[in-house]
């Protein structure tokens, strides 16, 4: 399938991106992908998806560094497994991962162990309001916020307009705000 996926691009330095994507991060791909469809050739069917799409937008993926290459594949794959999944199936979907969870993890170095305690409640508040999101709803919040990749990206990943993402990444911002007590959150 590698040859395929690199007929989809023109360049080499292109082409050298698509391949390195595809060797380090396609069992990945598959492991996310069977998580959420439960089913080996749908899970293949996905991350197909997804490396089509990926090469159609293998530009945008080259400023990236390790952290978001991977966490922007990854999403792009999730996403397509949910759009199959809408289609057809009622499998569960997995909660939070601990990677995703670590990245939603604020650090801060203080003595104050006051306030270590209440940042963590905070964090488990907020991990929590996260975990009940929809999975596709939980990657747009890490890439947005998290990430910080720009609207127009996230757009091309999930088929969406830029203007769409940006609207959802602020509802859910609000509803994420909302879930952890508002105003008693910004304490």
């Amino acid at each position: 399938m590698l040859a395929f996926y690199l007929t989809l691009v023109d360049e080499p330095e292109d082409k050298s991106l698509v391949e390195k994507i595809y060797y380090d991060y396609r069992d990945h791909m598959f492991a996310a992908a069977n998580g959420i469809l439960q089913n080996e050739q749908d899970a293949e069917d996905a991350v197909h998806d997804a490396f089509v799409k990926i090469a159609q937008n293998i530009k945008m993926f080259r400023k990236y560094d390790e952290d978001h290459l991977k966490a922007s594949v990854l999403a792009i794959t999730r996403h397509r497994a949910l759009n199959m999944l809408k289609k057809g199936s009622n499998v569960e979907i997995d909660s939070l991962d601990d990677e995703k969870s670590e990245a939603f993890r604020s650090a801060h170095d203080t003595q104050d162990i006051e306030q270590d305690f209440i940042d963590k409640l905070r964090y488990e508040r907020l991990n929590r309001a996260i975990e009940n999101l929809a999975e596709g709803d939980r990657d747009l919040i890490t890439l947005y916020y998290v990430q910080r990749l720009p609207g127009k990206d996230i757009a091309k990943m999930f088929d969406m307009k830029d203007c769409t993402v940006r609207k959802k990444a602020e509802r859910l911002r609000k509803k994420l705000y909302e879930a952890c007590g508002g105003d008693e959150y910004e304490k």
